[in-house]
Parts: C-alpha cells; structure tokens; sequence
C-alpha cells in the first residue's frame, strides 16, 4: 500500500500548470486589440522587453553564476528561444492582423496533439490509449466552447492567410514544449526563461527594426501601455515561467493537454469582468477538458492520498 501511494503523481506540479492558460486566455485578445497600431516584430520584442526588466534584476546573479552552463549549452538555449519565444508570438500576431479570436483558438486547440505526437518521435514517449482519449476529450472540450456549442459551424469559418500563420506559430510552440523536455536545461525556470529572453532580444531588436522601416513604427498609447504590461511580465514572463517548470515535472504531453483550458478561461473571465453571456456549453467543455485532464494527470487519486486521508 506504501509503494502504491508513493507512485501517486505529486498534485502540485498539475495544479501550477493550470495558471498559464489562465494568464494566456486574455494574451489572444489583447494582442488582437494591440496589432492593429503595433506591428507584430516591434509587438513581440515589446512584449520580452518589458518581460526581461522585470525578470532580469532578479535573476541576474544566479544567472551568471551559470555562465559555464550558458557557454556549453547555447546551441540548446537558441533553439528554445527561436522556437518559444521569438517564432511564436510574432508568427502568432501576424496571424492575428487577419483571422480572428476564435480562429487562432481553434488552430492552438491542435497543440497538444502536436506534442504528443513530437514527444512520441523526440522523446520515445509510449502512446497509451489513455493518453489519446484524454488528448482527443480535452480537444473536444475546447472545440465546442470556441464552435459555441454548435460543431457545425466549424465547417462555414472563413479561413485566411493568417490561419496558416497561427498554425505555423502553434507548430512551434508544439516543438518548443517538446524541446523543454528533450534536452532540459540545468536551470530554475527564471533562469531558464532569462537566458532565452537574453538570446532572442538582439534578433528581436533586429527583426524589429528592419520592419518599422518598412512598415513603419507602431503607436503607443495609454491602453496599448497596459496591453503590453500584461502581454508582456504577466502572459510572456510569469507564464512561461509556470509552463517551463510545468514541462520539466510532468512532461510535455501531459502539459500540452492543460493549453485546452485557454478557451475556457476566456469564457470565464469575459463573464465575470466583461458581462458575457454563459452558457450551457460552456460547461460541457469545461467537463470534457477537465476529464481530459483528470484521466491523464490521476491528480484525483494524488488529492485524495494527500488530503483525502487526513480527514
């Protein structure tokens, strides 16, 4: 009985990874607000700047006092800021210049998908059938929050250019998650998020440039500061955070399934602060998400070991 307990998944680790889609669920929509004055090159490197002075003065010296790990694994920091933190969030907001909100969700729907399917080729994940079910019943859950509860729409949305461009940006952030795992870093989250913000910043800065000359340079506002501040240290910084900790615990197919909660959070959130409608679908995908992520996680019985017992 003892053994049995203690190959009980720890909770914790679970219930952390359901604050990113929670801080993400606003990041679609305010940078659909956003795009429309800031391009999406100068949007992105805002965003990691205003990430990194907020992360960067706490994280310094810890920081350098890894040089040696920096120095031997920069190839493997690179790749995780090409793919995470520079390709996602600015092919993500050239796709929202011309596809909506419900369109970018459904595209980021098939993300965990992809990460099972690259932690299966990458990682030698075994695909067990629970593994499928719960990915297929949290995406079905997502689906029908995003289709309003009527799956046939799904069949009449328009696509355009930018579809493609939210796909793409979801494919990297599937190879990403998976990256995370397949080559961890010896680094705490903040470090790790550190070293990718200091990578990706000079290409940014770059990339940023060379589009203000040709498109012109984006316009800040008062609204757009406060769009940046949570685009920026809370759904960029913070967030990422969470999720690298998250995929180094449990991994990054588990992981992925918790990105179906970002259409649910949003439903939420828009009810309580923006006096949305919520419906009954709404809890059907609430629902299948949530038994996606209980199939997976067994986080039920781990509650139950833990707190359950006690009483």
């Amino acid at each position: 009985m003892a053994t049995a307990r203690r190959s009980r998944p720890r909770p914790i680790p679970y219930l952390l990874l359901v604050l990113p889609p929670l801080f993400w669920a606003g990041h679609i929509l305010f940078a659909r607000i956003t795009i429309d004055e800031i391009p999406p090159v100068q949007l992105s490197f805002s965003r990691w700047l205003l990430a990194g002075l907020i992360i960067f003065p706490l994280t310094w010296r810890s920081v350098r006092a890894k040089g040696h790990v920096i120095r031997h694994r920069w190839r493997d920091i690179l790749k995780l800021s090409i793919f995470g933190v520079i390709c996602f969030s600015s092919i993500l907001y050239y796709g929202l210049q011309s596809t909506t909100v419900i369109n970018a969700g459904l595209w980021q729907a098939l993300a965990p998908f992809m990460i099972l399917i690259l932690s299966w080729m990458l990682l030698g994940n075994t695909l067990t059938v629970t593994h499928l079910a719960a990915v297929v019943l949290a995406c079905l859950g997502a689906i029908i929050v995003l289709a309003q509860g009527n799956l046939g729409d799904l069949f009449s949305l328009d696509l355009v250019w930018g579809d493609l461009w939210v796909l793409l940006a979801t494919i990297s952030w599937a190879l990403y998650s998976t990256l995370l795992k397949h080559n961890p870093l010896p680094l705490k989250p903040f470090e790790s998020l550190t070293v990718q913000v200091l990578f990706a910043l000079p290409i940014l800065a770059l990339a940023a440039v060379i589009e203000s000359l040709v498109v012109g340079p984006g316009v800040l506002s008062w609204t757009n500061a406060g769009s940046l501040f949570y685009i920026g240290p809370v759904s960029g910084g913070l967030a990422l955070a969470l999720w690298i900790r998250g995929v180094a615990d449990v991994g990054p197919g588990i992981a992925g399934i918790y990105m179906n909660l970002i259409p649910i959070f949003a439903a939420i959130l828009g009810s309580l602060f923006l006096n949305e409608a919520f419906y009954g679908y709404h809890v059907i995908g609430i629902l299948a998400i949530c038994g996606g992520i209980f199939l997976i996680t067994g986080i039920i019985p781990a509650l139950w070991d833990r707190f359950g017992r006690e009483r």
